[in-house]
């Protein structure tokens, strides 16, 4: 067998080593030998940087070859112009370290040719120092390169030699990624492929097989096989070559070096390669092939999101990330081509045929629509001047014809462009004027046309639908004609000398439409087209946004009629004021149009009716506006002067958006981005001078504008915490300043300083000091804390009454060691102090204070002087007064006892109301309702309604249950019940179901989550009673639709599955039909009830604890229940209802589904309308299935595969049950297709 010409050979190999680059390639070009010699092991090489460390340059396991003798290998390398002195110096140096005789082979290898290599080799053998002495020249690696032709053609590659033929895969892809602008991630070409990569590896594996890996473009196969082997077998990957022509492929089909092929060219000899040892794969370009052929890996689409993650990975912002991976799984070609480094684009065919181009370049202006709705086919096939049929045809023989890199594809029945702007720059300039003068009537009449269910709230949206009733077009179709605006925007401006025209159209387009919606003072036309607004922003921005500052601007705005054309339904709110926000927020990432769009969304937000729509405008405009992160055009200087008008001109939204900026309110949601514009603005964070600077600028004006307006400086202080240290101290020196001057109402300056007072006091906390400012940094705000105490004001001590959490005293916060000591001696002072002032100054302080509690128990520790007033409070209209009562006559009853009670009840100096709210207080004591017994029934009544629960005494809980009972206090009955499964002492199970029998009574108690958890684990409790109540069932079944999930429910289904006659009762609840409404309106709930139980049933009749079943009884339930009905149950046909209580079989011994004993009645009773119920009940149990947005079908695919599979087995011994699980899987794969198509479409979707 000759060699390779065009390959290295040893000259070439002597040549190289005078490089720089030999000294770090020559030791991976011997590794890269090593890895595909046969019989080498254990392989450690150091290349590149690693050469330069200490010990062998190499070591490897060899069980011998042609070129290599047995033993343990120890390499070293050299590339030096005199390969003898260096050998000799690396034979010296390792020979010193041998003690007696080594069981080493020592092994030379250079670049260089060496003539005396051999002679040099032998001599050294004959010291006997190492087991063997072999030293390779540049002639002894040629002849080892010719036997490993993957690395012959890698090296040669690395020299520049002229090869071709062959190249190796890796080399392949880097060729391919080296001509893109960004640096795709191989990873890239197997995302969501995993089965496939499998697959792959699997085929490999086996002996013989050729597998086919098929893409819509073979580049995608390639560059799968390259990243299956880079992840799985890099080894096997370097032993991979792309064969290009029949000579190279059958010079290295005839290599002994077993090599992975992968042919490029037609009719490759691949017995040959075989035949000799080698593996071949067979990349194809074959769109939709079907062939069931179990030798090919079909490539699906690259799933969206993993392509995504991998772009950003790899550098590209969001936005190009998600344009580019939805590009990919369109057109993998288009893909490469829209990255490509080339400049020069290759017009396609379908870009060259006049023919062809009269229908393509009107539809570029359509975009994407819905080719099933004839609403948009007639509306195109009018527009194109085509008949919709034809349209389609030929969109379908576009893409059989160029699948590489068609203009059009269709994913789940939609028609979308491939590469938007490609197909613009190519189309549109072939763009007749018919079509152009025809343009504005089709999109005036697809955006605008009148639509029956508009203005639908949910509910009749659904019931119109159910008749019939449809948009005239769809809304895939106003999209993409919306967009289409956009597109031809963005070409006119890239093609300025050849599409004026174009140009012009789009602004006319935007400007009627937006003429015409603004001026129909229903507002309906503006609705209609709030959808596309972001589409016409960005197709037309000065049209569009003097189109609305001209509204807004005039007496009665059309605009404003977006913030209340929508109800809130169970989806929430409809109105669209959102896709005006949108459209202005895309429009700030334009520096031309920047400041035009923050003016105009600040009028709008001062103008919007409601504070819920003022928020949605603070919103976006906190992120255009934003001082740390650049999320639009504007520079800090722009936003600072955009900020200062609004606190000029709208003072309410300038302040609350002054706030927002300084500290911004939670997560910034994604910023809304053109489409197809670039207006070249990158998202980066911003200097930390220019942040600050924002900052300073803002805040000086904001000092300017304040003069002695509280909420101002109220709002000033609040941001001191998110700004730097000097803009603080300016803050403070100004408000000093400011509070010296006078002019300030008395209680404006309480609030004022109890804001600065709450700031310095967590200034001062020992546990937040990484956040301090300095103590003279502090001053000023320490100097008007003293300045404005309020003396004579009982709400200075307000705040040492706030939640404990938010106290800081003395320097301590709640975590700090001696905080409750610090605090409780605080508090006690200052009720003390303002004791001290009167009656009314406590009055003051205790209703002005979040947790009057506390405040009632410090008083009750300073005796009775104050107690008529205290019990004046019980009836106040504060709340805090009454809580701060209640915690008094709670405390003074625990430390005085009953007798102060009964004294209290006995006087004169309560009202009826009064003690029924005094007793209302008291202790949870035996002793307490005793007494409160002796009295009027309204007064027991007001006390057991109110008692805390879980403090009542565990001695006397049971005794409270019967009082509570007695009472009609169900409620607290059964969270006493609660209360005692878990302290204890355990309630009996007689008087856990006379709880729950009459809370069913109570229907005015029956509510609240809270209850509904209780009263299911009491139910549980009692399934595990032994013996089971024989009420359970029956209290499971009131209590079916109240407990969460409907659980528990084994007693009710297990008594249900012991007697078909109350299957049977059950069944008829729900049919059963009144005479009259009043009767009907009695018997919903218990209908709804019992159709819920029907619906859930999860335990099929004979069912045993162990899993197994009662065969026998199974089959008299199902008879009972037939016979029963067909005399009780009137004309309508009950079986399938027993064929969906069927369907709560487990499955069987065998592992399939159902079990054995129900698909033996299935073959007995051959009743479809049963075998139907079964099939429905299935499908029902199967709930709501939680799937990722781009998942698809697998779900389903997996439930199809499952019941064919069982079907096959059971098909001869069960064949009706074998039909109804074929019915199913049928069932499953369509279900399975319509998610599969779904999920196409969102993923292409650009």
């Amino acid at each position: 067998m000759g060699t390779n010409p065009l390959l290295a050979n040893a000259l070439d190999l002597d040549r190289w080593a005078d490089t720089l680059e030999s000294r770090g390639a020559f030791p991976e070009l011997m590794r890269r030998l090593l890895a595909q010699t046969p019989g080498i092991t254990n392989i450690d090489i150091r290349a590149h940087e690693g050469t330069a460390a200490p010990g062998w340059d190499g070591t490897a396991t060899s069980d011998g070859s042609s070129f290599l003798p047995t033993g343990e290998l120890r390499f070293e390398f050299g590339t030096d112009k005199q390969p003898k002195t260096k050998a000799d110096d690396d034979y010296k140096k390792r020979a010193e370290k041998v003690n007696g005789t080594s069981d080493e082979i020592f092994v030379f290898a250079t670049p260089r040719n060496w003539a005396a290599a051999a002679s040099w080799a032998k001599g050294r053998r004959q010291e006997g120092v190492f087991a063997s002495v072999e030293a390779y020249d540049a002639h002894r690696l040629e002849g080892w390169l010719q036997l490993t032709p993957a690395v012959h053609y890698w090296l040669s590659e690395k020299l520049g030699k002229p090869v071709s033929g062959a190249q190796p895969l890796t080399s392949w892809w880097e060729q391919l990624r080296r001509n893109c602008k960004i640096e795709v991630p191989p990873e890239f070409h197997t995302a969501g492929r995993h089965n496939e990569s499998e697959h792959l590896m699997h085929l490999l594996g086996r002996q013989g097989t050729v597998p086919t890996v098929q893409a819509a473009w073979r580049n995608d196969a390639l560059a799968f096989c390259h990243a299956v082997l880079l992840q799985k077998d890099h080894a096997e990957l370097e032993r991979t070559l792309v064969v290009s022509d029949p000579e190279a492929w059958h010079y290295l089909a005839m290599q002994s070096s077993a090599l992975i092929l992968i042919p490029v060219f037609d009719n490759p000899d691949i017995g040959l390669a075989l035949g000799n040892g080698h593996r071949v794969i067979y990349p194809v370009a074959v769109v939709n092939e079907s062939r069931d052929d179990g030798d090919v890996v079909r490539l699906p689409k690259i799933d969206r999101r993993g392509g995504f993650t991998l772009l950003t990975d790899a550098g590209l912002d969001y936005s190009s990330a998600d344009k580019l991976s939805s590009l990919s799984r369109r057109s993998m070609s288009g893909f490469y081509r829209r990255i490509s480094v080339d400049k020069k684009r290759r017009q396609p065919e379908w870009a060259i045929d006049r023919k062809i181009v009269s229908v393509l370049a009107p539809l570029i202006l359509v975009g994407t629509w819905d080719a099933d709705n004839s609403g948009d086919c007639a509306e195109i096939s009018r527009f194109v001047e085509l008949e919709a049929n034809k349209i389609d045809s030929l969109l379908d023989e576009l893409v059989e014809v160029h699948p590489l890199d068609p203009p059009f594809v269709r994913s789940g029945g939609q028609w979308y462009l491939v590469d938007a702007m490609d197909a613009a720059l190519l189309l549109l300039p072939k763009l007749s004027e018919d079509h152009k003068n025809r343009w504005i009537e089709f999109v005036t009449h697809v955006l605008l046309c009148e639509d029956p269910l508009e203005g639908l709230s949910f509910s009749e949206l659904i019931i119109a639908q159910l008749k019939g009733e449809r948009s005239p077009v769809s809304s895939t179709l106003r999209q993409g004609v919306g967009r289409s605006l956009a597109l031809a925007s963005i070409y006119s401006e890239k093609q300025t000398a050849r599409a004026p025209s174009i140009a012009r159209c789009v602004d006319d387009i935007v400007k009627s439409l937006l003429n015409a919606a603004l001026h129909d003072e229903s507002g309906r036309m503006l609705s209609r087209l709030a959808p596309c607004l972001p589409s016409l922003a960005e197709a037309s921005p000065s049209v569009f946004l003097t189109s609305f500052e001209d509204d807004l601007n005039g007496d009665e705005p059309v605009t404003m009629l977006l913030c209340n054309d929508g109800e809130s339904d169970l989806f929430g709110s409809s109105a669209s004021i959102h896709y005006l926000l949108m459209a202005i927020e895309l429009l700030c990432w334009s520096p031309d149009f920047f400041g035009r769009s923050v003016r105009l969304l600040i009028n709008f937000a001062a103008l919007v009716p409601s504070k819920e729509e003022t928020g949605y405008c603070e919103e976006v405009l906190e992120k255009v506006l934003a001082v740390q992160v650049k999320l639009s055009a504007g520079q800090s200087d722009d936003k600072l002067l955009l900020v200062k008008w609004a606190l000029e001109e709208y003072p309410d939204i300038g302040w609350h958006l002054a706030d927002r900026v300084l500290s911004p309110k939670g997560c910034v949601r994604a910023p809304c981005e053109p489409v197809y514009r670039d207006w070249n603005v990158e998202k980066y964070a911003i200097p930390i001078l220019q942040i600050e600077s924002y900052i300073h600028g803002l805040l000086q004006e904001m000092i300017r504008l304040a003069e002695c307006s509280r909420d101002r400086w109220l709002c000033l202080l609040s941001v001191l915490e998110d700004i730097p240290q000097r803009d603080c101290v300016m803050v403070g020196e100004a408000l000093q300043e400011t509070v010296a001057r006078g002019g300030w109402e008395a209680n404006d300056l309480f609030e004022i300083w109890s804001s600065v007072s709450s700031m310095v006091r967590r200034c001062q906390a020992s546990s937040q000091a990484s956040r301090n400012l300095s103590d003279e940094q502090l001053q000023p705000f320490v100097n008007i804390m003293y300045e404005l105490e309020p003396c004579d004001d009982p709400r200075r001590f307000a705040w040492i009454f706030d939640h404990e959490i938010n106290v800081i005293v003395d320097g301590l916060s709640m975590w700090d060691a001696g905080y409750s000591e610090r605090l409780y001696e605080a508090r006690r002072n200052a009720i003390q102090t303002v004791v001290e002032q009167g009656v009314e100054q406590l009055r003051i302080l205790v209703g002005n204070i979040k947790d009057a509690w506390v405040a009632g128990v410090f008083l009750s520790e300073l005796g009775s002087e104050f107690e008529p007033e205290v019990f004046e409070w019980l009836v106040d209209e504060s709340p805090g007064l009454r809580e701060a009562a209640s915690a008094y006559v709670l405390h003074v009853a625990e430390k005085v006892g009953a007798p102060w009670v009964l004294k209290v009840l006995e006087s004169d100096s309560l009202m009826l109301e009064g003690k029924k709210l005094f007793v209302a207080a008291l202790p949870a004591k035996k002793i307490y309702w005793e007494l409160v017994g002796e009295f009027e029934p309204f007064l027991v009544e007001a006390y057991w309604k109110s008692v805390n629960i879980v403090t009542i005494e565990r001695e006397s809980r049971r005794e409270a249950v019967d009082l509570l009972l007695k009472l009609g206090g169900v409620s607290q009955v059964i969270t006493l019940f609660w209360w005692m499964l878990h302290d204890g002492p355990e309630p009996t199970p007689e008087l856990v179901v006379e709880g729950l029998v009459c809370l069913v009574a109570a229907s005015d108690q029956f509510g609240g989550q809270d209850l509904s958890h209780k009263v299911a684990e009491l139910l549980a409790w009692l399934e595990k009673v032994e013996p089971t109540p024989p009420e359970l069932p029956m209290l499971e079944f009131q209590y079916f639709d109240f407990v969460p999930n409907h659980e528990p429910s084994n007693a009710l289904y297990e008594y249900l599955g012991s007697n078909s006659d109350y299957f049977v009762q059950l069944l008829l609840g729900v049919f059963l039909v009144g005479s009259n409404k009043h009767f009907e309106e009695i018997h919903s709930a218990y209908k709804q009830r019992c159709f819920s139980v029907l619906y859930q049933w999860k335990r099929l009749p004979g069912l045993r604890d162990d899993g197994t079943i009662d065969a026998m009884h199974l089959e008299a339930w199902v008879d009972g229940a037939r016979r029963r009905l067909r005399t009780n149950g009137g004309e309508r046909d009950y079986d399938g209802y027993i064929g969906e209580v069927l369907a709560s079989s487990p499955d069987g011994k065998d592992g399939m589904w159902p079990a054995e004993a129900v698909r033996d009645l299935i073959e007995s009773l051959k009743n479809p309308k049963l075998e139907w119920g079964l099939f429905r009940g299935l499908l029902n149990r199967r709930g709501v299935a939680i799937r990722g947005v781009y998942e698809g079908g697998t779900l389903e695919t997996g439930l199809a595969t499952r019941y064919r599979t069982h079907a096959r087995k059971m098909g001869t011994r069960w064949p009706r049950t074998a039909a109804l699980l074929r019915g199913l899987a049928e069932d499953y794969e369509s279900e399975a297709d319509r998610e599969n198509a779904e999920a196409e479409q969102l993923g292409d979707q650009d």
